[in-house]
């Protein structure tokens, strides 16, 4: 009795039976857009790499001047000093003051613009500035002054060089890899220099004006290079950082702070503490020790051991560029900082 049942009721529903699927296969997790993860890291890539090429013209036409330089001879062909009647004081003045000083004014500026410019295109029309302004030294340099006004056009196109490049990176690179890019980055700083003591062997053979129109020339193919990849900026992650910049704009809007006046802690200028004042104290020796260097060690050689000049800016370049660019990508592997004490400053803040 109780089969026949079982019968009948499954002979009554069984229009609406409907069997019961197969459990699921277990198969390995994937992760999907691994095309797109791929096309970033080659985009950044491109990216880190042209503005590195960037960087690398501005250095070499910033130190060219100081490999076209002979206080001991009179070779106006190949001594830019000799054709101009440079004194070693206009030397000095026109390797140091006359682009460090706009150079220094503009950089106070160029961070601030780069803010609200396309950063990219800043870029490349500084690159291109500072390349005309190279190769104008060597084809209408007739004179100290004309001279220090095309240095002074370097000093304010190159101050757009760091502040533009950094701010590219930060929005396509990750937190994580950001580090190593921007040492990378820093690396072109020694890779230009190096190139222009190299120039010694190219003044050797072209002379100084060819020399300065030839590097001039590279300057600008290496704004126009850069140009072509910098401007797909479809892959930078800028609409992420607008997105989440908004979200915090959002929030901070819809929950208001109120706060005490009276228990209010007074700011305090970053400018006024001493581990400021020890900072900017150190890097102001730097500069004047670097600039001293680069400025005087080539021509002082070149004097003392005509003979031996291209080999000295050879192997000078080597050092330059191998210490320079090791000490840079070794910064970018130093391990994080430790966390903070509970209650103590935050990372990398000034006390």
């Amino acid at each position: 009795m109780r089969c026949w049942c079982l019968v009948s009721a499954w002979l009554m529903g069984s229009e609406s039976f409907v069997p019961r699927p197969a459990p699921p296969r277990r198969v390995p997790f994937v992760v999907r857009g691994g095309g797109r993860l791929a096309a970033k890291e080659t985009r950044g890539r491109e990216i880190l790499a042209s503005l590195a090429l960037i960087y690398v013209s501005n250095q070499w036409c910033r130190s060219l001047l100081f490999s076209t330089v002979n206080f001991a001879s009179e070779d106006g062909f190949k001594y830019v000093n000799a054709a101009l009647d440079l004194t070693e004081g206009d030397y000095a003045l026109l390797g140091t003051l006359a682009f460090q000083a706009l150079f220094s004014v503009a950089s106070l500026a160029a961070g601030a613009a780069v803010d609200r410019v396309d950063a990219a295109a800043a870029s490349v029309v500084a690159c291109a500035a500072w390349s005309v302004a190279t190769a104008a030294i060597g084809l209408g340099g007739d004179s100290f002054a004309t001279v220090a006004a095309f240095r002074a056009l370097q000093g304010v196109a190159m101050s757009v060089t760091a502040p533009a490049g950094y701010s590219l990176l930060a929005r396509t690179f990750e937190p994580s890899k950001l580090a190593s890019a921007n040492s990378a980055y820093a690396a072109a700083v020694s890779i230009g220099g190096a190139l222009a003591s190299a120039s010694v062997a190219l003044d050797e053979q072209v002379g100084w004006r060819a020399t300065f129109g030839l590097v001039g020339a590279v300057g600008v193919g290496i704004a126009a290079v850069s140009a072509a990849f910098l401007a797909k900026n479809d892959l930078l992650f800028s609409s992420s950082s607008a997105s989440s910049g908004s979200k915090e704009k959002t929030l901070s809007a819809k929950t208001p702070v109120v706060v005490n006046e009276e228990t209010k802690p007074a700011a305090k200028s970053p400018l006024l503490r001493p581990a400021t004042l020890l900072l900017l104290s150190t890097a102001a020796l730097r500069y004047c020790a670097g600039f001293t260097i680069a400025v005087f060690a080539l021509p002082l050689f070149r004097g003392a051991f005509p003979e031996q000049a291209v080999q000295f800016g050879v192997a000078y370049a080597v050092v330059v560029a191998a210490c320079g660019s090791a000490a840079a990508l070794l910064r970018g592997r130093a391990p994080p900082r430790p966390p903070p004490k509970k209650g103590g400053p935050p990372p990398g803040a000034l006390s």
